[in-house]
């Protein structure tokens, strides 16, 4: 009949389900007796702590794919959402498998965040959260994916992994090597996703707790061969690149980068670009107590022109003009500002001290460009030393200049 496909414990049961004969069942042990799933007694009579077997079909007997244990037991298949009700004590006499939605999922892991499940649906490319709403009874969610197909287009998400602290944020891997993330705060409906390529593919991702804080883990194909690499959530070395290492002395070996092009620092000084030679060992002319190493990171921020409620309707499509940003940033250091990115659009930023990295507000005048009042003011911000940029706002000083007009645009 083939082995269970997946495993969980629920109300003191050992919960198996989907085997090659019957993908669509779930099995559950005799109570606290977790090899027993024997349903009869000696005396043959079925007693509330005997094993229980349960078939999830509807209309098609879709496979199991997930086991979720809450407050009740969530199971996620390939055509359909089903709970097994834990408010009271199952039983062989008394369990009641309800269908939830019929949207389905497919074989990335979800995450149980807080009360509520984040899933990736059957065609791999839409993320949805499930969770108990009481107006309607059941279990039910929202589209996290929908304002960023582009992410997910002609793709599927094929590993996930959670970090709690710090950020709350989800991490997927794209099936084409590309890594998305998904900074996720439901009780302040923040759903903001982005994404990060490396020069190889990412393939798997694992969230690791280390003391109160979650680490990233992530297996990485370079070079022909795959590397188990450790995302630094708290940036001790104060650096900011991809894929790097420490060390110090006149020379360090980075034979994993060969015939990269790679960012160093030494001694807290930025050194020339090199590219990493065959032997994979980066000599210097003088020896040095720090030395980071690791490829760079080219960070591009794009935030969409502002809406503002005003009398006459809608701030879409209006002439305005941002003339002063304000960028709220925690130790971060670099960076440009524009109207676009290209370089001729775009200024430095304005740190008050070029020596350590700043936390605090930047005020920035945006940059005397051609474009001038326009109805897209898009502000664009990118990022390539390696140094650490964190940006947590952007406030803006806009001026609204008047009506429709093509002309602003350049469009006669």
């Amino acid at each position: 009949n083939g082995y269970p496909k997946m495993a969980c414990f629920f109300q003191d049961r050992l919960v198996l389900a989907a085997t090659k004969k019957e993908p669509y069942s779930i099995w559950m042990s005799r109570t606290g007796d977790y090899p027993n799933f024997g349903i009869e007694k000696v005396d043959g009579g079925v007693t509330d702590d005997s094993a229980i077997k349960a078939d999830l079909i509807t209309r098609n007997g879709f496979e199991i794919l997930h086991l979720v244990p809450a407050k009740d037991l969530v199971i996620l298949t390939t055509g359909n959402e089903w709970i097994i009700e834990g408010s009271s004590v199952i039983t062989p006499a008394k369990i009641n498998p309800r269908p939830q939605t019929m949207r389905g999922s497919n074989a990335c892991p979800p995450q149980h965040i807080g009360n509520r499940i984040v899933h990736v649906q059957r065609s791999g490319k839409t993320v949805r959260d499930l969770g108990y709403q009481y107006d309607a009874d059941n279990y039910n969610g929202d589209d996290l994916t929908l304002l960023a197909t582009h992410l997910t287009e002609g793709h599927k998400l094929v590993s996930s992994a959670y970090i709690q602290e710090p950020n709350s944020t989800l991490y997927y891997v794209r099936d084409d090597g590309v890594l998305l993330s998904l900074a996720f705060i439901k009780e302040q409906n923040v759903f903001a996703w982005s994404h990060q390529k490396t020069d190889g593919k990412y393939k798997k991702v694992a969230s690791i707790p280390n003391g109160a804080n979650d680490v990233l883990y992530v297996t990485v194909e370079r070079n022909d061969k795959t590397y188990i690499e450790r995302f630094n959530p708290n940036l001790e070395a104060a650096v900011y690149m991809d894929s790097y290492i420490t060390g110090s002395g006149s020379s360090i070996e980075v034979s994993h980068l060969i015939g990269k092009t790679v960012q160093i620092l030494a001694g807290g000084t930025r050194l020339q670009d090199r590219v990493v030679p065959e032997n994979g060992l980066v000599a210097f002319g003088q020896s040095f107590s720090d030395i980071t190493i690791g490829l760079a990171y080219k960070t591009r921020i794009e935030q969409p022109g502002p809406d503002i409620g005003l009398k006459e309707g809608t701030m879409q499509a209006r002439i305005s003009k941002i003339n002063t940003v304000v960028l709220r940033v925690e130790k971060s250091y670099g960076g440009h500002i524009g109207y676009t990115f290209k370089d001729k659009d775009m200024d430095e930023l304005r740190y008050e001290d070029y020596e350590t990295l700043e936390t605090g507000d930047i005020v920035q005048q945006m940059p005397v460009a051609d474009i001038g009042s326009n109805t897209k003011n898009h502000i664009c911000i990118k990022h390539d030393e390696p140094f650490p940029f964190e940006l947590n706002a952007i406030i803006r000083e806009v001026s609204i200049d008047g009506g429709i007009v093509k002309s602003y645009n350049g469009e006669i």
